[in-house]
């Protein structure tokens, strides 16, 4: 869904079911189907719950499927059918379910106090829309702020519970770091680690850096690189340090809802 000046940030639907959209249905959504293989045509219907199919498009193994006049609060199923792939084969009928609530933005079938104090954290915090809050971008103007605080506590006002249990998500991952040594002013080189997710495209998690000691090391000298489960980070100590110091570097990976940490120190030594 595209959010304003942000970007377009994807919402991962698990295969049971459990996945909620939570983002503002007026301007409706589209659902990117995977399959194993590419695809060069098929059809699309909504099979259960309150929605209507656009034009159908296709790119290598994916089918986009844009849906209008989308209903709050429900469970909807598309069907999949009549899919071929580049071979010519014709691809077994498959369906794909996820729910509708605006506001839920923690994955839960209703939405309340968590939701209400997740948003206002968001806004707060004052950070840009990315792939680790951008849930909490409830309206899709590509910020977070009042008019996303007031649409979740109208939401929790109006009571609407979904059926079943909250969205399947296990944390995600990333590797351990070695601790490292740098010289003062001097841009280390790429560090490396991996991220992963069980529910989640790797390419859309989000990582963010914080050091321990901003006389040291600015967060705005932490810059990660790299795509997919493959990312770096490189650190630029401040210029001019006198003395050795050693400081923690946090690295958090988020996948808008579960967040993991990894922790490493870093050595700065002065300038020679």
């Amino acid at each position: 869904m595209a959010q304003g000046a942000a970007g377009t940030f994807e919402i991962p639907l698990p295969s049971d079911g459990s996945g909620i959209e939570c983002r503002t249905l007026a301007n409706g959504l589209s659902i990117v189907i995977n399959f194993d293989q590419p695809i060069l045509g098929g059809s699309a219907s909504v099979t259960a719950g309150v929605a209507t199919v656009g034009a159908v498009s296709y790119s290598g193994d994916s089918m986009i499927v844009p849906l209008s006049g989308v209903g709050n609060g429900q469970s909807i199923t598309i069907t999949c059918s009549n899919v071929t792939d580049t071979a010519g084969g014709v691809l077994s009928s498959s369906a794909v379910s996820f729910r509708t609530l605006t506001g839920a933005v923690r994955g839960n079938p209703t939405v309340g106090a968590a939701d209400i104090l997740a948003v206002r954290f968001a806004s707060a915090s004052g950070f840009a829309v990315s792939e680790s809050n951008f849930r909490c971008d409830v309206m899709c103007d590509g910020s977070i702020g009042a008019a996303d605080i007031l649409a979740v506590r109208f939401a929790s006002a109006a009571m609407i519970s979904l059926s079943g249990n909250p969205t399947t998500d296990t944390p995600p991952t990333i590797s351990a770091i070695a601790n490292q040594n740098a010289v003062s002013g001097v841009q280390t080189a790429p560090i490396a680690f991996t991220i992963g997710d069980a529910e989640s495209d790797p390419s859309t998690l989000g990582i963010t850096a914080t050091s321990s000691d901003q006389t040291v090391v600015l967060n705005t000298n932490l810059v990660i690189s790299g795509s997919g489960a493959a990312r770096t980070i490189s650190i630029t100590p401040v210029a001019g340090l006198a003395t050795t110091s050693t400081i923690t570097i946090t690295l958090t990976v988020s996948d808008g809802l579960k967040s993991t940490s990894t922790t490493f120190n870093l050595t700065v030594s002065p300038s020679t």
